[in-house]
């Protein structure tokens, strides 16, 4: 669906006050851009579902949406775990915040892992539940952040032993949205992106480097 009068590409439009979001002086809309979507996202988690200081908050995939949980997370207080296909990001998401750093496979025993309380999946849609309960504390949630219309099957049994809930969430209110800008503000905490100017050339540049997976983190057109 499209609408000829509000766009990316216009050069201006009127909106209600009560819907938008100010900007705190000082920070740069670039990186307010993606924290309206990617990190809005993963803001919820934090804020909406009894996540404390003081938890164990595990972050499944480094990309758009697991880089700035692990941001958010860390500046909360939270003590963040990360989970990696491999050790490439190793480095990467310690000096996004992260405390511990995990590589893990599918079907492969986590020796000397210590439990988590919140597990938020930033990574394939493909959910392997039954792999995920080991790593879970007791009354623990997981929120599945990518998904699709595919179905993941879910351990009953297993879940139910140990209380895990599996939590759906929104991507954010105006509320929730305000609130993190603010915070994100506060902290000086700001996505890791690559900028592409908003023409023809550069969306289509911007597109591309999204189809060869080398977008790192998110991709802001930005107006010269």
């Amino acid at each position: 669906s499209h609408d000829h009068d509000l766009g990316s590409f216009s050069g201006g439009t009127v909106w209600d006050a009560g819907c938008v979001v100010p900007i705190p002086d000082g920070y740069d809309s670039a990186d307010a851009a993606p924290l309206m979507c990617a990190g809005a996202t993963v803001w919820t988690c934090l804020t909406e579902y009894g996540v404390k200081p003081t938890d164990r908050v595990a972050i499944m995939g480094i990309g758009g949406l697991g880089h700035l949980a692990i941001k958010l997370a860390s500046a909360m207080g939270c003590h963040v775990v990360v989970l990696s296909s491999s050790e490439a990001k190793r480095e990467e998401a310690f000096g996004f915040g992260a405390s511990e750093y995990h590589v893990f496979r599918k079907g492969e025993e986590m020796k000397d892992f210590k439990p988590v309380n919140h597990l938020l999946l930033c990574g394939s849609a493909n959910v392997d539940y039954p792999s995920l309960i080991p790593l879970m504390d007791v009354h623990g949630s997981i929120y599945p952040l990518t998904v699709d219309f595919s179905h993941s099957p879910v351990p009953l049994l297993f879940m139910n032993l140990k209380g895990i809930r599996i939590q759906g969430s929104l991507v954010a209110s105006r509320n929730s949205l305000r609130t993190l800008v603010k915070f994100a503000a506060d902290k000086k905490i700001t996505p890791t992106t690559m900028t592409f100017p908003l023409t023809k050339d550069g969306v289509e540049s911007a597109m591309q480097t999204l189809r060869d997976g080398k977008m790192r983190y998110r991709g802001v057109l930005v107006r010269e």
